[in-house]
């Protein structure tokens, strides 16, 4: 099974080593000796809690995290540690570019045999998502 990867400009994937660094410094020093050590690992997990996994349609769903909402299809097959397998289709800064990008998907899979038939299935689409998301 190919290893899913998440493409980031360098500049920002620099950041990330630092702050990784930075925080096995602070280690180092004894910082998870400091009083708001435990306070901070239960603020990061409360974060962490702040998902959404809602049904597209089938085996489609779209996430959330703290940071970034995903596209994803599950697969009905489970690891060793009884996780569901699944393909990330994008990872997207809003909820409307992760619905746009449904939208692409739904195009590639269209059986539209005329530039009509795929213009009003893209119009059609387009109302629904932007009915239901109004930002």
């Amino acid at each position: 099974m190919k290893e899913e990867t998440v493409t980031i400009p360098k500049q920002e994937y620099n950041e990330m080593l630092n702050h990784i660094e930075f925080l096995n410094c602070l280690e180092a020093c004894g910082v998870d000796n400091w009083d708001g050590y435990s306070d901070a690992w239960e603020m990061f997990d409360e974060e962490m809690k702040w998902k959404m996994k809602v049904q597209i349609e089938e085996n489609l769903y779209i996430e959330s995290d703290t940071h970034c909402f995903t596209i994803k299809e599950y697969t009905g097959k489970y690891n060793e540690k009884g996780e569901e397998l699944s393909k990330t289709h994008g990872y997207f800064g809003t909820l409307k570019m992760a619905f746009k990008h449904v939208l692409k998907m739904k195009v590639k899979q269209s059986t539209a045999t005329t530039l009509k038939e795929l213009l009003k299935e893209i119009k059609s689409i387009e109302e629904y998502i932007d009915s239901q998301i109004p930002v």
